[in-house]
This record gives structure tokens, sequence and C-alpha cells, in this order.
């Protein structure tokens, strides 16, 4: 009987100690002590919703945290249209003692229990991307996604406990962008350009349509003249762009294999190649033409992150 009141009693108290209000659990941080230093132990990422299909292909996660403390983010875009035709991503180092505090901090907004999906933005605002939060640690992966998160708030059905488990989210985010603040001193290492050990790039042939003759009798819809004196501008996207030639020796029409989308090949480029790539890239942008074989191309890169090979 004495041994039957220790158990009750020790489950009894087991029982006190977990939080009734739903708040996450503190303590020991989660460990990482199993991964390597290619393997992502955390990553923020905001993605889908309605974008053209060029925008998905480009896509990359905006925080990355890898098993040797690697942090590569999105830095500054400029505020330029047509963008660069490489994104501008940074890595730097996070000391042992600021990986620990980054875990902390994951474990107090929830990422450490149980995966949970909040949607109810969808009753606010329709197509919009999804921001999805994956820890990984010794104990597994856990997921939290939200679609819409930047709206969430606003949702008036929403609960108490889903409210204050949202705005702990938020905190999270804000914690992840103001490491060099919030992180032991000394634990942030100096931010620099990164580099890819690989390219991904998509790449489909260009087929340009037959402009519309304008009516002999017309000049104003020859010249683009407008009543008043005012003038028709091309949209931006038919602006003309410098060309750049594809600088591989393989030519696009048999770069890598066919892939998605329809009319779509996708490869990787590596090495020496990769070089060359980069080299060119410098001097395109986002619409840029590339040519190759005689035929003009759309071309997307995508730099892979240590995790990633490969097509999708």
């Amino acid at each position: 009987m004495k041994t039957l009141a220790l158990i009750l009693l020790s489950l009894l108290l087991g029982a006190c100690a977990r939080s009734d209000s739903g708040k996450p659990e503190t303590g020991t941080p989660p460990s990482v002590e199993s991964k390597g230093p290619d393997d992502v132990v955390l990553r923020v990422d905001t993605g889908g919703g309605f974008v053209p299909v060029e925008v998905n292909l480009a896509h990359i996660p905006e925080f990355s945290l890898y098993g040797d403390g690697r942090v590569i983010t999105l830095g500054p875009q400029i505020m330029i249209y047509p963008g660069p035709a490489l994104p501008n991503l940074l890595v730097r180092k996070i000391a042992p003692a600021g990986v620990t505090e980054i875990l902390k901090a994951a474990q107090k907004a929830g990422l450490t229990g149980p995966n949970r999906n909040f949607d109810q933005a969808a009753n606010v605002v329709t197509d919009m991307p999804t921001t999805t939060f994956t820890l990984s640690t010794d104990d597994g992966t856990h997921e939290t996604s939200a679609y819409g998160f930047d709206f969430l708030r606003e949702v008036e059905n929403l609960s108490d406990k889903d409210r204050e488990a949202v705005d702990a989210l938020f905190k999270f985010q804000s914690f992840l962008q103001e490491l060099e603040d919030r992180l032991p001193e000394g634990s942030v290492g100096k931010e620099e350009s990164y580099r890819p050990g690989q390219m991904r790039a998509h790449a489909t042939e260009r087929v340009t349509q037959p402009a519309e003759q304008a009516p002999a009798e017309d000049p104003a819809a020859q010249t683009g003249e407008q009543p008043g004196g005012t003038t028709i501008e091309p949209p931006i996207e038919e602006l003309p762009q410098e060309p750049v030639a594809w600088p591989l020796p393989a030519p696009l029409s048999e770069f890598g294999q066919p892939s998605q989308p329809e009319s779509y090949r996708c490869g990787t480029v590596e090495g020496a190649d990769l070089d060359l790539l980069l080299e060119a890239a410098q001097k395109a942008n986002q619409l840029s033409p590339w040519t190759s074989g005689g035929k003009t191309y759309t071309v997307i890169l995508r730099p892979l992150l240590p995790d990633e090979s490969g097509c999708p």
C-alpha cells in the first residue's frame, strides 16, 4: 500500500507540474547533439498562396539554422523591378551558447509540443501564403503552420488560447530578426554573403508572339500617342531587357531533365560550372532573356541551401 501511495503521489505531482492554461513548458532546452553540420535544426518558411509560378520556383525559406550553428537568411532586397537574378542570401555563425538561447525561445513559443495548424485566417483572407515553423531536435521534428500569418491576429473568432499561441509565434519571429540584440554577447558571428555549393536552374524556351499591327490610317496607334498628347508606355515586362549568354557548354535545350511546370527543364550546377553561372548571373535580372543555341530562354536561378540537392 505504501508503494502504491507513493506512485499515486508521484502521478499527482506530475499532473500539477503541467500547465492547465496550455502554455508551453519551459526548462531544459531540447538537445540537437545528433544533428550533423548540414542538418536543419530550425526553419521558418513562408510560401504558397496565389503567386506566379516563377515565384514558387525561386522561393527560399527566410530563416534556416543548421547543426553547426550556421544561420542562413534572406537579406534586404533592392527595391527595384526587375530585381537581381539572384536573391540576397546571408550567412552567419552562431556560437553554442547562442544556439541554446534560440532553442529556449523556440521552446517558449510552443515549437516543442505537438504539431499545430492555425488556419483561422482563411475566414478573413484568401490566396495567402502559409508560414511554417519547423524545429528538428533529438526528440523529433515538430511543425507549426499558420495560414495568412500576418492576418491571424485580426481574426475575431480566435480563441484566447489560440491567440496566446499566435502571439508567442509573433514574438519568436521578432526574436529571430533581432539575434544580435537577443543572444549572449559575442555569440553572433559576422554576416557574410552566402555562396552556395550548388545552383538549381529552371529553364523554358521563350515563345515570342507577333505584335499586332496598328491600322495604317491610325498614326496615333502606331506611335502610341493618344489624344491630349499622352503616350501609352508598354508594360515593364515588355520593356527590352539585355540578353545574357548561357555560359555552360551544354545548351539549355539539353540542360537537366524535363520537369514541372510543363515545358520547363531543371538541372543543378556545381564546381567550375557554378563559377561561370554565378559570373553570368551578375549581369542578369529577373526578366533577362538567356540565349543558348540560337534560342531565347527564361531561366530561374535558385541557390541551394546546405540541406538541399537536385531538382524537386
